[in-house]
């Protein structure tokens, strides 16, 4: 009987032993699949990031255009979908550092439209009556309770005679 009680023993001493080897292959198999998801999941929260940036972030387009020979009017355009409130409008000409004419809006503008004004006075102001070259234009605005401003966007202009 003594013979048969010993590998018995000896078994139920090595499944402590067994069970761990057991668990730590595990616990190291299931590690290194939740580093695999974590780097997919990382990459897909990137990917959602940079899309919800492309379509929220806002960018307005700004455009001087030819009425007539005496006037001339600006659009802005948001080319984003959130909406945005225009606060001031700048423009300079090149040849100076500040800008040579300011003023100041409270226009919401909602995604996706257009806000149009006549600027043929202002112009002819900022400019004085005979002047042909490039000026600059950039518009401050609030979106997502946050301050922007455009690029300064760049036209090409001759005013003659007043």
């Amino acid at each position: 009987m003594r013979v048969l009680t010993t590998p018995i023993s000896i078994l139920l001493a090595y499944i402590p032993v067994i069970a761990t080897v057991v668990t730590t292959i595990l616990s190291v198999v299931l590690a290194r699949a939740t580093l695999r998801y974590a780097k997919a999941t990382d990459k897909s929260l990137a990917l959602a990031r940079e899309e919800f940036e492309r379509e929220w972030s806002p960018e307005l387009h700004i455009k001087l255009e030819r009425v007539s020979a005496s006037e001339a009017k600006i659009v802005v355009t948001n080319l984003a979908k959130i909406s945005v409130l225009l606060q001031l409008v700048q423009w300079r000409k090149l040849s100076h550092g500040v800008p040579s004419l300011r003023w100041f809006l409270n226009e919401p503008l909602v995604g996706g439209m257009t806000w149009t004004e006549t600027v043929g006075k202002r112009l002819i102001g900022s400019t004085g009556g005979d002047f042909q070259g490039a000026i600059a234009v950039s518009v401050t605005f609030y979106a997502s309770g946050r301050l922007f401003r455009t690029d300064w966007f760049r036209f090409h202009v001759e005013v003659n005679r007043g």
